[in-house]
């Protein structure tokens, strides 16, 4: 397992919110597994920590998942992602210059620069009692980008504010679905997209041990 330093995932549907809010400080113990899965890559959260339903009536939309970790954890644990033979598509502009917080009465971002972002194959979310639907012919996207903490990271890898942010951004539809009981967040990659996800881990990598 990839230990992971928090997972938000937030649905907003008419007047609802449904989220998983997971830190490592709150002894969720968020974590992130990687597997193959035909030729491509499965990415399996775990540790998902249900937060509440909530009235949102009036409050902008927001539709998303993110994940972040650390960057001395992140170095600690690079050898964890799976190699491929597979060619990056190449970093892009990654431009995405967040304002406000990161959920309604969330933490300030702190957002220090962008990597790049990625089209994905498939992201699949249930938050009990939802599931969270895909818009069809809409991308998926993978962003990636430098963040700092609120707090000092130290999982005893070292001692860091700075963190790595994976988000995904979608315009999720909310399904209710009272067979649902367990949550799960997971995020299917290409080869290919794997690869410049790899590529844009390693120039994070660099670019934190450079500065």
């Amino acid at each position: 397992m990839i230990l992971l330093e928090k997972i938000i995932a937030v649905c907003q549907e008419e007047n609802l919110s449904v989220a998983i809010n997971s830190r490592r400080p709150s002894n969720h113990n968020p974590a992130l597994k990687i597997v193959r899965t035909n030729s491509n890559f499965l990415w399996q959260l775990d540790g998902l920590h249900i937060g509440r339903i909530e009235e949102v009536a009036g409050q902008p939309r927001a539709d998303r998942l993110d994940f972040y970790i650390g960057m001395d954890d992140l170095i600690t644990y690079r050898n964890l992602f799976p190699n491929t033979r597979a060619r990056s598509l190449g970093l892009v502009d990654g431009l995405r210059i967040p304002t406000g917080r990161e959920r309604v009465g969330g933490k300030t971002i702190r957002w220090k620069g962008p990597i790049s972002r990625v089209e994905i194959l498939e992201t699949k979310i249930v938050v009990p009692p939802f599931k969270y639907s895909i818009t069809n012919n809409i991308p998926i996207t993978m962003n990636l980008d430098r963040e700092t903490s609120p707090y000092p990271i130290d999982n005893g890898n070292g001692r860091t504010i700075r963190e790595l942010h994976f988000g995904l951004e979608h315009p999720f539809d909310l399904i209710n679905d009272s067979r649902i009981r367990v949550a799960r967040a997971n995020v299917l990659m290409s080869p290919e997209q794997y690869a410049t996800v790899l590529e844009g881990i390693d120039t994070a990598i660099t670019i934190h041990q450079r500065t």
